[in-house]
């Protein structure tokens, strides 16, 4: 995806993937610090906690999103095929095949998004993750 972004884009996604910034550890820390609690502390945990909530928050929309105008759309295309009894394109029938690939066609199930990954699978896999990244003391 990142030959498709602007230059500028690409180049801040480098820049935080060499210099990470570890942000939950930073709030950990603060708000377990070995004089107890501060509020200061306490406030940035519940800073963070709440901008993670609203992530997860945004990433279920977007589920919802989804399930509206691309699962739904694509099971109605593929049942209206079924129907009509022609065959039910599947994604090789886009791309074209290696020709060592062995695939054993489990390609096929389910909605692939971006870089065919199962649709559902991957964006309820990523909110799970975000959820969890709530700090809990």
């Amino acid at each position: 995806m990142q030959i498709y972004m602007p230059r500028h884009h690409r180049a801040f996604l480098a820049h935080l993937a060499n210099n990470p910034r570890p942000l939950r550890d930073l709030v950990f820390t603060a708000a377990t610090s070995d004089d107890g609690q501060t509020k200061e502390g306490a406030a940035l945990l519940e800073a963070y906690n709440a901008a993670v909530m609203a992530l997860k928050e945004f990433r279920d929309a977007h589920m919802i999103i989804v399930t509206l105008y691309v699962i739904g759309p694509a099971r109605h295309a593929q049942k209206a095929l079924q129907e009509s009894g022609q065959p039910i394109p599947t994604a090789s029938d886009y791309v074209q095949q290696a020709p060592n690939d062995n695939s054993t066609g489990k390609d096929q199930e389910g909605l692939k998004g971006t870089g065919g990954t199962d649709l559902v699978q991957f964006l309820k896999g990523v909110r799970d993750q975000t959820k969890e990244a709530v700090i809990k003391i």
